[in-house]
């Protein structure tokens, strides 16, 4: 029985360390981009209107496109703001409609960079819904890809006091 649970117990530790090096956000911790980030922030100057921040870690390939899912009665009222960690800005054709948020990037987003993304002017108290949660749906286009993938998805919570 000793030998048994010394085995099992090196392997469970193995599975609980490489699972938690894994979702570091590191450079070369991963094949694809990745979410390394989500967060809300208070819209200053205006009453009722917050800003929803992502930041997505380019890893594998370059990064040509991404799409953002928009959740349902949401209002975006000052557009969509793209940079990179130093906050440079990183030029891109911004359009938004009721469901995506599309940013095609002007140049390619090269591999180690980390895309700041920042949803400006955001309602959060459409018809009485101001103290929820909102989820959002990250897609990208990789340089030698002709499909979009998933780079996963961001829960967002607003407290509205």
């Amino acid at each position: 029985m000793k030998r048994l649970i010394s085995p099992i117990s090196i392997i469970l530790f193995l599975a609980i360390v490489a699972s938690e090096v894994k979702a570091t956000g590191i450079s070369g911790d991963t094949n694809s981009p990745h979410i390394i980030h989500a967060n809300t922030h208070p819209s200053y100057g205006t009453r009722g209107l917050t800003n929803h921040h992502f930041e997505v870690h380019v890893e594998g390939k370059p990064l040509t496109r991404l799409l953002i899912e928009l959740p349902e009665q949401l209002n975006i009222h000052r557009g969509v703001k793209v940079a990179d960690s130093m906050g440079n800005s990183i030029q891109a054709n911004i359009t938004i409609n009721k469901q995506i948020a599309a940013l095609e990037f002007a140049q390619p987003v090269p591999i180690g960079t980390i895309v700041s993304i920042d949803i400006l002017g955001v309602e959060t108290s459409i018809f009485g819904l101001s103290d929820r949660m909102w989820q959002y749906k990250i897609f990208g286009n990789l340089v030698g890809l002709d499909r979009n993938i998933i780079l996963g998805t961001t829960t967002v919570k607003i407290d509205d006091d």
